[in-house]
């Protein structure tokens, strides 16, 4: 009994994490709370300068904030990430030293299912790190950032590279119409690589509620078989 509600209140933790790492209002580039919101543009002819640095701004300022937002969760899924494995590695050189050193000092003291113990604690922390996401879910993010960050140096570039060749402004409807699709494209290329890495962590997370199930399935089992 005391092992089910273990292993449910463990369950409920992990769920909890990771469904709190994506609750509403926290999605990169989301403007649910209108921190950033569309421009309002006129197209006249006297306006395209104006209308299209609104534009530029924006979507400059939607991506550095989906950069920022990856930067700021990855670092805490680093250091957990890290220092579990780090205890596991410990903890798994320990489980091989407590034998050597029963023999060594021919002792009692250290008593050899210390070893199996350390092993189980090994066990537990690795799983702890797959399944609250946090190695995966660092690297994921990591290489998420680093293609943003990647593509908004590209835009930045075509983007001059654009008004040099109108000499600095923009003076006719098509100029305007390819400065704005060069824009859109932008932004919903960055929009796709947020997508993206969302449905890796919706089938990351599914695949940890099956894994719980599955868990949750075995120790009933057992216990129903004692």
């Amino acid at each position: 009994m005391r092992q089910d509600k273990g292993l449910l209140f463990c369950s409920i933790q992990i769920i909890s994490a990771k469904f709190h790492e994506r609750k509403e209002g926290v999605f990169p580039m989301s403007n649910s709370k209108n921190e950033n919101p569309f421009p309002v543009l006129s197209w006249s002819s006297n306006d395209f300068d104006v209308s299209l640095k609104k534009l530029y701004e924006y979507v400059i300022q939607e991506t550095r904030k989906a950069i920022a937002w990856y930067d700021d969760k990855r670092r805490g899924k680093r250091v957990w990430g890290y220092t579990l494995r780090l205890s596991a590695i410990i903890v798994t050189g320990a489980s091989g030293i407590i034998p050597v050193l029963t023999q060594i000092f021919n002792t009692d003291k250290l008593n050899p299912l210390w070893a199996t113990i350390a092993i189980a604690v090994a066990a537990i922390l690795i799983a702890l790190d797959r399944f609250a996401g946090l190695t995966s879910g660092w690297v994921r993010y990591m290489i998420t950032q680093m293609e943003l960050g990647r593509a908004l140096e590209t835009f930045c570039f075509d983007w001059e590279k654009k008004m040099l060749g109108y000499s600095g402004t923009v003076s006719t409807p098509e100029q305007a119409t390819e400065a704005l699709e060069l824009c859109k494209d932008f932004i919903l290329k960055t929009r796709d690589m947020v997508k993206n890495e969302t449905q890796l962590w919706s089938s990351e997370f599914q695949s940890t509620l099956k894994e719980i199930e599955k868990a949750a399935g075995a120790t009933n089992q057992a216990r129903t078989r004692n």
